[in-house]
């Protein structure tokens, strides 16, 4: 009985996709150089989508990591390119960023003035978001995450980074 459990657990586990996972609200506290950062993230392995409050500026960024591998014939950063969303059914959205390495692996970021709008309208949608990287009008790394949670997630975020 007990077995089955855990293999029913585990193929659970195995086919549960980004997608389906609850956005979180999470705190870093760096106490070596006080990089403090709250995140409100679609999961905590790659890919991953989400908003990053830097406590030492104050700045929110829109971040998305991909899943591919940053190789070293790569030639990174790339500046300029585009974050595109589609939010439930929506019209693309798209604001500029760059595309960079973090931890090996390939992510877009951004500080637009948008971003901040951009959470909101995600914290109340109601299906998905699409998301892709737009590098000089070619669509890259598009994955859909859910919104379950986003909301809370993000609400949580722009609350602790407003006191800042």
């Amino acid at each position: 009985m007990q077995r089955s459990r855990l293999a029913v657990a585990f193929a659970f586990l195995a086919f549960t996709s980004p997608a389906s996972a609850n956005w979180l609200a999470v705190y870093q506290k760096d106490e070596f150089d006080g990089k403090d950062r709250y995140f409100a993230v679609t999961s905590a392995t790659e890919p991953w989508l989400g908003f990053v409050c830097e406590v030492e500026t104050g700045r929110i960024k829109l971040f998305y990591k991909t899943k591919q591998r940053a190789t070293r014939d790569m030639s990174l950063p790339i500046w300029p390119m585009k974050i595109a969303l589609i939010i439930d059914d929506d019209p693309v959205r798209t604001v500029p960023g760059s595309l960079e390495r973090s931890k090996k692996k390939i992510a877009a970021q951004s500080y637009d003035s948008s971003v901040i709008d951009l959470a909101l309208v995600i914290s109340k949608a109601t299906r998905r978001v699409l998301v892709a990287t737009d590098v000089y009008g070619d669509k890259y790394h598009q994955q859909e995450f859910s919104v379950s949670g986003a909301h809370r997630a993000i609400s949580m975020l722009l609350k602790r980074c407003a006191k800042l």
